[in-house]
């Protein structure tokens, strides 16, 4: 269903947490929105850092799903290309200070298994905070 409410409503996330809450499980409501974060940012639309922070904000909250939320944005992001490494730098940027170091060491994490080449997750990660750069690129 993620993929019907977030092509059919314009990638919004607003709409597509309200309607994924419509699910009548807890389990349903949760992996519809784990699907639609994880596809949202990919869209053209999401290049805009306010767009891009936009899905987990109803998890601000709540530590542990702020986390798996970025998280599934970030893998949907650099499994579907690296060259969204920019999309993810931007995201990580924006998040809540308590949250940018895992987001950062979770871009790493995902560039290293797709890219053995430091040199090319330097570049990737180049606009990534200075106090950043080095868990971004995995050095």
């Amino acid at each position: 269903m993620a993929e019907i409410f977030i092509e059919f409503y314009d990638y919004d996330a607003a709409i597509t947490y309200k309607l994924c809450n419509g699910a009548p499980e807890e389990q349903s409501r949760a992996s519809c929105y784990k699907k639609a974060v994880t596809l949202m940012p990919l869209s053209p639309s999401y290049d805009k850092t306010e767009r891009l922070v936009t899905p987990c904000k109803p998890f601000l909250k709540e530590n542990e799903k702020y986390s798996q939320c970025y998280d599934f944005m970030l893998s949907g992001l650099l499994f579907y290309s690296p060259k969204f490494a920019n999309r993810a730098v931007k995201l990580c940027s924006n998040v809540p200070e308590n949250h940018k170091e895992s987001c950062f060491n979770k871009i790493g994490t995902l560039l290293k298994m797709n890219i053995s080449s430091l040199s090319e997750r330097e570049v990737l990660c180049k606009d990534a905070p200075d106090e950043f750069t080095r868990l971004c690129s995995a050095e």
